[in-house]
């Protein structure tokens, strides 16, 4: 194995490691919605755009196109200008789509 392909793997699989802390993260500001609103709230949802925007171009720059798709399709889902009642019809969606990423993410440490 070349010492480029070595470093490539060393850096996806500290990719790895450390999106689990970027999904916890994600999953703390999702929590933070149910009490957010005006300011607060939209702050809120583009602290979540920017982390979700993020680990999308990460994951398909380290080849994990299931877990870019996941996060891009999350994103179409956040609108920073979203009105309270918007958001807490989505928060539930929201979590259920780091939860699929969490499961993706095992099946990419698992094989």
């Amino acid at each position: 194995m070349s010492q480029n392909a070595f470093d490539l793997d060393q850096l996806r699989d500290e990719y790895l490691d450390n999106i689990e802390e970027d999904l916890s993260i994600l999953e703390n500001h999702t929590i933070k919605l149910e009490e957010s609103t005006g300011e607060a709230l939209e702050a809120e949802l583009y602290k979540i755009f920017r982390i979700v925007h993020s680990v999308k171009g990460s994951a398909g720059s380290f080849e994990f196109y299931g877990l870019a798709n996941i996060f891009h399709h999350f994103e179409d889902f956040i609108n920073i200008k979203m009105e309270k009642p918007e958001v807490q019809e989505k928060i539930d969606l929201f979590l259920k789509f780091i939860d699929l990423a969490r499961r993706c993410l095992q099946d990419y440490r698992d094989n």
